[in-house]
């Protein structure tokens, strides 16, 4: 069922739309042409591999409640959208009852004028259990969403039933049952009346519109998404009502640097002394004066654009607006007087706009296809828009507080602000002494590297690299003044935050994460202060720490912990694991610790002072459809963004390598700590380093997620030693499976669990692909797409995890083998069943398993030459010394009695290496 409602006039439309997964491409060319505000569709069969993105519902947010285990058993099917025109500001409202296929939005139209918009799907076999459900849910949201308007639409599969008024209120006849009652009984009690009289084609009443007390016009309509289905014809619902406000950020002016008169600036750049203009100025001032000056510069030679925010998508067409508009005026003049020339003027216009529709897209797909080449940007734009979630609500609520317009911008920043601490008094360490002596810059440091970004000042990258032979000396002038004096200019030192969506209700503000942007001119002075320190602080670094570390990786990190699991397998022991999560480690830096870390690795003046400043006083605030948050001091954290916060977070979290006793693995801000364990004196130990472990996170001012931190033990034994850890006497949690960074872990180290999740992931990938692309796209297009966006999933990290079942290799194999089924029909290439070496050879591929091989003979390479920094994994390499010349096998590999430790990365690495070298001679 498809409801479409027009406000003012306010248009609905309900569908049973049967299915929108193989009918993408004509919602694509038919959205822009319905000139509707909310969209109401059931039977979506839409599932989570299908982001809101590629429907494409530009000026929209949508709302989905797809089928789930909750709602049915059958998976196929099922399924409810609700899209709502953005200018009409929607919230979600949230039901306890997840066992219906049902969406409610609350829009706060005008002044008192609060509206509930509901959609509902229900299978004809439904038990009475979910009508009663569904009234009950409508029942609690009418009393406690505060909304004084209803319309509730949907597929309730209800048929011989009559609904019509009394003077007793809305009556029924016909065939009346439980379920019947179920419905009928709440939307009286609620004054509701419900008034769809649009049969199907078989006679029957499906479909069902209940409302409040306001005046709506239900009808069929003649615009549809995709093809109507016979038992569910699309209905329009209008509705007048007062105007709504403007959506935010409908136009704002920005400075268009692409048309920046380049040549008045350098030459006035050229003409300026840098000594003279500097000179006795202090760094402060001296920045503010240069800063003063490129603002001037931009005000006066970069000019101003204003950006409108269009309701119709990227690839419509001037002319395809004006037709979709007179479209508009003739449907209207047709319902107004109904005469037959104004039905056939308005039939005419259907036609001609759903063709020039069609038209217009087909032809900006043609042109996406030819921008790989020409336009890279243009053609992975068009994918990732098509691949991410929608965007920002226009209603985001955080806790009880509900805020919109510019409120919405303070409401991110109070989260965000409350994540940092407050200072706490330096500890004592150990560390050891670096001596980084005070240093000045040379002129051939100083390079602008070209992107799309610009910073809070409004100064963006291509600016900078337009002027940089003018720039090169003022910046190194003031970069030099700022080492010299130790301080960092405090206009370096305001970030403009961006929220990005994680995951969960996208009205809430705590499912978001802050991205911040920072002053391109301070990142360049952070670039090159880290080049010339980087290298001496990664002396004192641990081996441990993976994240943020040349040579090292998340691949390194899952090498290490699993060689040191199969060692104490070969030991017939236990290995006993606790994943432990700091919460928000970035953000709760504390300041004083830092430093003091910093001065007890002896960073001398006026260096020190330098970091001290560099991280301190620092401000940040929220930039939201182009309305600006107050400013609010970040009291904690390293400085998101910046190119030195990874190095001080790990030289911090260094200190902890050194406070626990037993084997310890990082990667930035997540722990595994573990021992092997043969008694409970072992686990003992385990559990004492833990307390140490909590201790440090209490000296350094960090907070463990306790309810996040869990305990795993490894081991082919049948039975294990079981001993509760603890943090603050609260007992962990015991799994038996871990997603640890993209890898998949078991207890017996078996990574079949892994194969089937990154099998699922790859294909999912590979449907996007064949939904959006086949058809459209070159061969050359769809390779590209499959080695970026699937192969690269099935070979992450698989030196890890490299199969050797056949049936594993043959499983993996199949990813690939559904794509050359895809390609091979396209390109017409004829090959025998589950053959697929002639595609591969036209398509110049290899075979998955061939790939792995190479990676694995890749790492191995790695570590010998020192590309790959990790001392554990080099030490376990065999190397052979030839005793005489008959052997030219470079590496030994010593004889193991379990299969299971043939699946060894680096043993499997040096077979395949001495079989290549005996293959050779």
């Amino acid at each position: 069922m498809n409801y479409l409602i027009l406000i003012c006039m306010f248009l609905l439309i309900q569908f049973n739309v049967r299915g929108l997964r193989t009918k993408l491409h004509d919602v694509l060319t038919n959205f822009p042409i319905l000139n509707y505000d909310i969209f109401i569709l059931t039977e979506t069969w839409l599932s989570s591999d299908i982001v809101d993105a590629e429907l494409d519902f530009t000026g929209f947010t949508i709302f989905r409640a797809d089928r789930n285990a909750y709602t049915s058993t059958c998976v196929r099917g099922g399924g409810v959208l609700i899209a709502v025109r953005q200018t009409l500001c929607p919230s979600l409202l949230c039901c306890a009852v997840q066992s219906v296929e049902q969406l409610f939005i609350k829009l706060s139209l005008y002044k008192e004028h609060i509206l509930l918009i509901g959609g509902v799907y229900i299978p004809p076999s439904a038990p009475i259990e979910v009508y009663t459900s569904h009234a009950e849910t409508v029942d609690e949201l009418w009393q406690s969403s505060g909304c004084n308007m209803g319309i509730i639409c949907g597929d309730f599969n209800l048929p011989n039933v009559n609904w019509h008024d009394s003077v007793s209120g809305q009556a029924l006849s016909g065939t009346v049952n439980d379920k019947v009652k179920a419905i009928g009984d709440v939307y009286r009690f609620l004054d509701f009346s419900q008034k769809n009289s649009i049969r199907n084609q078989v006679g029957s009443l499906l479909d069902l519109i209940f409302t409040s007390e306001i005046d709506i016009d239900v009808d069929t309509t003649p615009d549809s998404l995709v093809m109507p289905d016979k038992y569910h014809p699309p209905l329009s619902i209008i509705y007048s009502m007062p105007d709504v406000p403007r959506q935010l950020d409908d136009q704002h002016s920005f400075h268009n640097f692409n048309y920046a008169d380049f040549n008045s600036i350098t030459n006035i750049l050229s003409t300026i002394d840098c000594e003279s203009e500097f000179n006795n100025l202090g760094v402060e001032a001296a920045v503010s004066q240069l800063q003063k000056m490129l603002i001037t510069l931009i005000e006066q030679y970069v000019p101003v654009h204003i950006f409108h925010r269009s309701t119709f998508p990227i690839w419509v067409t001037p002319k395809l607006k004006n037709s979709t508009i007179d479209k508009k005026i003739a449907h209207k003049k047709m319902k107004q007087f109904g005469k037959l020339h104004h039905r056939h003027t308005f039939s005419l216009l259907r036609a001609q706009v759903k063709f020039e529709s069609r038209l217009a897209y087909e032809s900006y797909l043609s042109k996406i296809n030819t921008s790989l080449q020409n336009n890279p940007h243009t053609f992975w734009s068009f994918i990732n828009n098509r691949r991410n979630t929608s965007g920002i609500p226009s209603v985001m609520h955080y806790g009880d507080i509900i805020a919109s317009d510019v409120d919405i911008a303070n409401l991110f920043a109070r989260l965000f602000k409350s994540v940092y601490k407050s200072p706490l008094p330096p500890p004592q360490w150990n560390v050891e002494n670096i001596g980084i002596k005070p240093f000045t810059f040379l002129p051939s440091r100083l390079t602008v590297e070209l992107n799309e970004s610009r910073g809070p000042d409004g100064i963006s990258a291509q600016f900078l690299f337009s002027i940089r032979a003018q720039l090169k000396y003022p910046l190194l002038i003031s970069f030099n003044l700022s080492l010299a004096e130790g301080i960092f200019p405090s206009i370096w030192k305001t970030s403009q935050v961006t929220p990005i969506y994680k995951s969960g209700d996208p009205g809430s503000v705590s499912n978001y994460r802050p991205i911040s942007g920072l002053p391109l001119i301070g990142k360049l002075f952070e670039k090159i202060v880290h080049k010339c320190i980087e290298r001496r602080f990664k002396l004192v670094l641990s081996t441990n720490q993976h994240g943020f570390y040349g040579g090292r990786s998340s691949t390194t990190s899952a090498l290490e912990f699993s060689a040191f699991i199969r060692d104490s397998f070969k030991n017939m022991s236990q290995v006993d694991v606790i994943f432990i999560d700091i919460s928000k480690a970035f953000d709760s830096i504390n300041h004083i610790v830092l430093i003091d870390i910093l001065d007890r690795l002896s960073v001398g003046e006026p260096l020190l002072s330098w970091f001290k400043s560099y991280i301190t006083d620092r401000r940040k605030f929220v930039s939201l459809f182009n309305q600006k948050s107050t400013e609010y001091l970040v009291t904690s954290e390293v400085p998101q963004g910046g190119h030195l916060s990874p190095l001080l977070f790990n030289i911090l979290i260094n200190t902890l390598c050194e406070s626990v006793d037993n084997k310890l693995l990082l990667f930035a801000d997540d722990v595994k700590l573990f021992n092997c364990v043969q008694s409970d004196n072992d686990a003992i130990s385990l559990q004492e380093s833990l307390n140490k472990l909590v201790h440090w996170c209490n000296t350094v001012g960090l907070e463990l997620a306790i309810h996040k931190c869990k305990v795993m033990s490894f081991s082919r034994r049948h039975s294990i030693i079981q001993y509760d850890y603890s943090i603050d006497n609260v007992i962990l949690q015991r799994i038996n499976q871990v997603e640890d960074f993209g890898f998949i872990f078991t207890p017996t180290l078996s990574f079949a669990p892994h194969i089937d999740w990154v099998v699922g992931k790859a294909l999912r990938s590979l449907g996007f692909i064949r939904r959006h692309a086949v058809s459209i796209m070159s061969v050359r297009c769809l390779l590209i797409l499959y080695t970026s966006l699937v192969r690269s999933i099935v070979e992450y990290g698989s030196v890890v995890w490299s199969p050797r079942t056949k049936c594993d290799i043959i499983q993996i194999e199949r990813v690939q083998h559904r794509f050359l089924n895809t390609v091979s029909r396209f390109m017409g290439i004829i090959h025998e069943s589950h053959d697929y070496k002639p595609v591969l050879s036209v398509l110049n591929l290899s075979t998955l398993s061939e790939r792995r091989n190479m990676s694995d003979i890749k790492l191995l390479k790695g570590l010998v030459s020192g590309a790959i920094d990790s001392p554990d994994l080099l030490s376990s390499i065999g190397f052979r010394i030839p005793g005489t010349t008959r052997s030219r096998d470079p590496y030994y590999l010593a004889p193991v009695t379990k299969n299971y430790l043939d699946d060894d990365p680096l043993r499997r690495a040096m077979s395949l290496v001495n079989s290549q070298t005996r293959a050779h001679y």
